[in-house]
């Protein structure tokens, strides 16, 4: 009790589920999980993980009600894992249901299944898949900021140390050398448009990039200066690198820097959708009539095409509606629905068909449009 031992004593009372007490219990509990992880990884029993040579070591993550652990894929360090859980299950008398637990392979598929039935668990396949842009622009915009504020956090000193980055630099860098960046490097493409919408507050100077910021109202020096731009040797120089003695000593720029943290703070007019509009930029216009009359496309062709694109062909709908008589409007194909030039080209069932084994054929992944103008 306080740090001290004392004599033993047997509970009469316990906690049920949403008292305000049982979220400091199982802070409790898992603190002497975490302690027990922290003093093998020091005695080199586990080894966990660290993404830079001299980089953080990572031997578990706790959240909310999972906890992670990273070890090699070998039996002495899962018997030691197993060793761990049960002095956990010694001192907090809980017992753990490793069926419930998974174990997931990083590049040890071909003794996974060894491994997890030595500790008595499941196995998975690692289910996070990049497909390009995993996540929106909200959602980038989102890690931005929270690099910006968060400085002291672990998540943070992990991407620093994977990209290289300096610990003060504010926004987001990447390192073109370092493998495995794809998802990072989604976020940090979000920089240059942000900071449009960004104001920077210069003391110290080392938590702004002297090239690739806009800590300028004329912009980004790398922009202003490209030639001298490619004349540098650090390009993810901070304002206090370049002007740190016997580099640059201009006495307007050294004026400007005080004691304190750099600071960067977004503008009132700021929302995610005018951030994603200046990502999109403008939508460009496609005239179809520079593709109609081409020596490789055949006059009939160009003709229909030109006839659907100013909504004149002769569809059974059309027709009708200029007056002319016919026995039915409905498809000449389906006829269940009027003959109308969306349907019969894309929506008639028949016609969806004929689509359906084209794109399978060429596989083509695509959305039927609602409309073929």
């Amino acid at each position: 009790m306080n740090g001290s031992s004392t004599e033993k004593f047997k509970p009469e009372k316990g906690l049920r589920q949403g008292d305000s007490l049982s979220p400091y219990l199982f802070l409790m509990v898992v603190e002497i999980l975490s302690k027990l992880m922290n003093d093998a990884v020091e005695r080199g029993q586990l080894s966990g993980f660290k993404v830079a040579d001299t980089g953080t070591v990572i031997s578990h993550l706790q959240f909310a009600d999972d906890t992670l652990i990273f070890l090699n894929a070998n039996s002495d360090k899962v018997t030691r894992l197993f060793i761990i859980l049960s002095i956990l299950e010694a001192l907090t008398g809980m017992r753990l249901n490793l069926e419930k637990s998974t174990m997931i392979s990083v590049g040890a598929d071909d003794v996974i299944e060894v491994l997890a039935k030595e500790l008595g668990c499941k196995t998975k396949n690692l289910s996070i898949k990049y497909l390009g842009l995993p996540i929106g622009v909200s959602s980038r915009f989102k890690w931005v900021w929270k690099y910006s504020r968060q400085k002291k956090v672990l998540w943070r000193r992990i991407v620093q140390q994977k990209m290289k980055a300096a610990e003060d630099v504010m926004l987001p860098t990447i390192d073109d050398e370092v493998q495995g960046k794809s998802l990072w490097k989604n976020v940090s493409s979000m920089v240059p448009e942000l900071q449009n919408f960004m104001s920077f507050k210069m003391r110290n100077g080392k938590g702004i990039r002297f090239w690739y910021d806009k800590w300028l109202v004329n912009g980004c020096i790398k922009d202003l200066f490209s030639v001298i731009f490619k004349a540098c040797t650090k390009e993810q120089a901070s304002v206090a690198d370049m002007i740190s003695p016997g580099r640059w000593s201009e006495i307007w720029v050294m004026s400007m820097l005080v004691d304190g943290d750099d600071e960067v703070e977004f503008c009132d007019y700021f929302s995610t959708k005018a951030c994603y509009d200046a990502l999109a930029g403008p939508m460009e216009v496609c005239s179809y009539r520079k593709f109609l009359w081409k020596n490789d496309l055949t006059s009939k062709v160009g003709f229909m095409l030109w006839a659907a694109f100013n909504n004149s062909l002769p569809t059974r709908d059309m027709l009708r509606h200029r007056g002319v008589e016919i026995d039915s409007s409905l498809c000449v194909m389906c006829n269940t629905v009027d003959e109308s030039a969306d349907h019969l080209f894309l929506h008639c069932q028949t016609t969806f068909k004929v689509w359906d084994n084209f794109i399978k054929a060429f596989h083509i992944s695509w959305t039927f449009p609602g409309s073929i103008l």
